[in-house]
């Protein structure tokens, strides 16, 4: 697995963990389906559009900053 793969996996690892602590039900179900599609990608995309993975990164950042605010 590439050094991207890793990244997109730890990424989803995270937003899975820390989306167990979310109050805003939607900011969990978010952090679900964005875990769900960086996983994806790192399994059956062995080199995925940089583009595409800087957006997902982008938008678990925000979901990650999001879940620090609320605690």
């Amino acid at each position: 697995m590439s050094d991207t793969g890793h990244n997109l996996r730890r990424v989803a690892a995270e937003l899975t963990a820390g989306s167990r602590r979310y109050n805003d039900g939607d900011t969990a179900a978010g952090a679900h389906v964005l875990a769900g599609l960086l996983l994806e990608v790192s399994v059956h995309d062995p080199e995925p559009d940089p583009q595409t993975v800087e957006t997902f990164l982008r938008v678990a950042d925000r979901i990650l900053e999001r879940s620090v605010r609320l605690h």
